[in-house]
């Protein structure tokens, strides 16, 4: 019996409709060279692809609200009541904690600016737009470049000019290679970073980390000063009993979070412990790369057998019968 008899005899005994399993395995059994030829060319693939990829390593560093962040209604929960019972207007929103500025901030411009001006960093990050010899940043759009922008013009997509790397390219960069992973049960924060070079995986996050969490202290700092001063100068004006006691109530609150954020602790968000980096690069990983090329293949192979088998019934039953 043939394949086509076959898969009617095995129609016939169900419905029409049906897709009859054995049939189509047998269909894939006689063809089972096809099947065999496409899993080999896609691992072959594959192992092509595994031979030139870049493998990159992942940087992590846990973090959870620090004293200070804890401690963040001391600059603004309780101070603006205070300010306005003693009939001062003092606007100020406490329901953001340095912690969750800290969130905000890493894929800010904030954190950009502060990193975009450390060459070390910026080099390694836009590595082929940097030349050695100069110094400097460079257009080197090559070949390829050029002739992707004139296809883009072609096609009506928007081509802007070559811009050197600045702040706002690399607030692009962290957007699109920093994961923020929140614990669903805990306050831990998990940061991850990948890069084909450990050693940079691991000074990228802590320096983002760093620069972030100092520039979170300073804007804190320089805005608690000016709290003090506005304090201050109300105290001097104030002559109602209890209007001065708020107001020296959220002074004292004032200098005591200034002196927290001027200690050489963590501002806004603790490390758990230091930058850890994967000592086996995370991706791509080679098992998966050649289980799923294995089982790419077998079915592209396996639907390519079925689609030969069921374009040779039609021609052969369209065919006119003598």
């Amino acid at each position: 019996m043939n394949n086509q008899q076959l898969l009617a005899s095995y129609e016939n005994k169900g419905n029409n409709d049906e897709i009859d399993l054995i049939g189509l395995l047998a269909v894939i059994w006689q063809r089972r060279w096809l099947v065999i030829g496409t899993i080999i060319a896609f691992l072959a693939v594959a192992i092509l692809y595994l031979n030139v990829a870049t493998y990159r390593h992942t940087a992590e560093l846990t973090v959870m609200p620090s004293q200070a962040s804890n401690a963040g209604g001391i600059s603004a929960g309780g101070l603006a009541g205070l300010a306005s019972l003693a009939g001062v207007n003092l606007s100020m929103d406490g329901s953001v904690t340095p912690f969750e500025q800290y969130l905000e901030g890493i894929k800010s411009g904030l954190v950009a600016e502060t990193l975009s001006h450390k060459t070390d960093i910026m080099k390694v990050v836009f590595k082929e737009e940097w030349d050695e010899d100069k110094q400097r940043f460079v257009n080197k759009s090559g070949t390829i470049s050029k002739t992707i922008r004139g296809i883009k013009q072609l096609l009506g997509i928007p081509v802007y000019p070559w811009r050197e790397p600045d702040a706002s390219r690399l607030q692009t960069y962290i957007e699109e290679n920093v994961i923020i992973t929140e614990s669903a049960k805990s306050q831990f924060v998990t940061i991850s970073f990948d890069h084909e070079d450990p050693q940079f995986a691991r000074q990228f996050l802590s320096e983002l980390h760093a620069a972030l969490d100092e520039d979170l202290r300073q804007k804190a700092l320089v805005r608690t000063t000016q709290y003090i001063a506005y304090l201050t100068e109300q105290l001097q004006k104030v002559t109602v009993a209890e209007h001065r006691e708020a107001l020296v109530q959220a002074l004292s609150e004032q200098e005591k979070f200034r002196m927290m954020a001027s200690s050489g602790l963590a501002y806004a968000a603790d490390p758990f412990g230091n930058v850890t980096v994967s000592r086996e690069p995370t991706s791509p990983r080679p098992i998966i790369v050649i289980i799923l090329s294995i089982l790419l293949g077998g079915i592209v192979g396996s639907l390519a057998a079925i689609a030969i088998a069921w374009l040779r019934e039609n021609r052969q039953s369209g065919t006119p019968q003598p």
